[in-house]
């Protein structure tokens, strides 16, 4: 079973960024807020991308295609 979790503080605009971004791929995904987070982190099963540079990095690159191919 895929879980897939984004991790992020609604004050910081690269956490919005980051939502916007996995939403408009079609990556469905359960939204945790938590205040004063660090940074944004998307989970998905026991693999972690933390910042939004990252998780931008692995929506481009299709690495997050392999996740929900399978």
């Amino acid at each position: 079973m895929l879980i897939v979790s984004l991790f992020f503080d609604e004050n910081k605009p690269e956490c919005i960024i980051a939502q916007k971004l996995l939403a408009d791929r079609g990556y469905l995904h359960k939204v945790v807020p938590c205040a004063n987070l660090e940074n944004v982190e998307l989970m998905i099963n026991d693999r972690s991308y933390v910042g939004l540079e990252a998780i931008i990095s692995a929506v481009n690159s299709g690495e997050l295609d392999a996740y929900y191919k399978n």
